[in-house]
């Protein structure tokens, strides 16, 4: 019976675990302004353990679960009536991708309240944790979206929001806010094709490439952003690409993928496709990396070819 009992804990204990191991939906901010009962400016101010306080007065410690105490400074939306909160994750959990909070740093989080108890609106997308200017930035973002949804005209509407997404995408700290939107989200429409960046103006269009542009001065190379121009900047996005893929250093290889799968439409032999299919089987084993790392050399001289 003991052990029937001992079961019985560890199975519920999985399977709570594993029911909310699944992907979720991307929520960029417009969505995260939508959806959440609230959002903060917070500072945390120390994370620890859960911890149940049983019978006979005994602590049971769950370490894989965390409690965040975070002071309110600033609310942005909602109404949270706690000058200061607590917030249960896992940190842990990565699949989906748990929200995250380290002490002594400052966060923007979007909260749901159930029964005066808060958690975080989207797990990871909904917890921000942000330095002083990018807090500065995504408040101004968030009133200036908040403002956009009262729009009750849909072309106005539409309008609006389209500038605000070309806002955020052209400021490094909130570029994917708003690249994920213009490139992949559609709304306001029934059509299948109703993408927010086929009504981008001229100007708008240009201001995307100067931010693009500007990312290559920092150390890592925005493929949602070139992907976001490269209709009209073909060739340019691919000798950029082809440069950043030959510079690339051997320790830095596993990123490879993300070029070679842009770039290999450029040589269609035999050989290629062959090499190719051999990279994908290998492309992310670690343990002994010279062939794979062969073959990328090799890919590397017919796309240049």
């Amino acid at each position: 019976m003991r052990n029937l009992f001992f079961f019985v804990i560890i199975f519920f204990t999985c399977n709570n675990i594993f029911a909310n191991a699944y992907p979720i939906t991307p929520r960029p901010l417009r969505k995260l302004v939508i959806e959440s009962d609230a959002a903060i400016v917070g500072k945390v101010i120390n994370v620890t353990d859960k911890i149940y306080e049983g019978k006979k007065k005994k602590r049971v410690y769950y370490p894989l679960y965390k409690i965040a105490k975070i002071v309110v400074i600033d609310i942005l939306q909602g109404e949270v009536k706690n000058d200061t909160i607590e917030i249960l994750f896992q940190p842990n959990m990565t699949c989906p991708d748990s929200d995250r909070y380290y002490e002594k740093t400052s966060v923007i989080a979007f909260l749901d309240i159930n029964n005066g108890k808060y958690s975080t609106h989207a797990l990871s997308y909904g917890s921000k944790t942000l330095d002083s200017v990018g807090i500065s930035v995504y408040k101004r973002r968030i009133n200036e979206i908040q403002k956009i949804l009262k729009i009750t005209d849909s072309i106005s509407k539409r309008t609006e929001t389209i500038e605000w997404l070309v806002k955020c995408a052209e400021n490094e700290v909130t570029s994917w806010e708003g690249v994920f939107e213009l490139r992949d989200y559609k709304e306001f429409s029934n059509s299948s094709k109703n993408y927010f960046y086929q009504d981008l103006n001229a100007e708008q269009k240009a201001r995307l490439k100067k931010a693009f542009l500007n990312s290559l001065k920092g150390p890592f190379y925005d493929f949602n952003l070139s992907d976001l121009i490269y209709e009209e900047n073909k060739l340019e996005i691919d000798n950029i690409l082809l440069e950043r893929l030959k510079h690339l250093s051997e320790d830095d290889y596993y990123h490879a993928d993300e070029y070679i799968d842009r770039l290999k439409y450029k040589n269609s032999s035999e050989e290629m496709k062959t090499l190719l299919k051999r990279y994908y089987e290998i492309r992310f084993e670690e343990k002994d990396p010279l062939e794979r790392n062969k073959i990328i050399v090799r890919i590397i001289s017919l796309i240049d070819k």
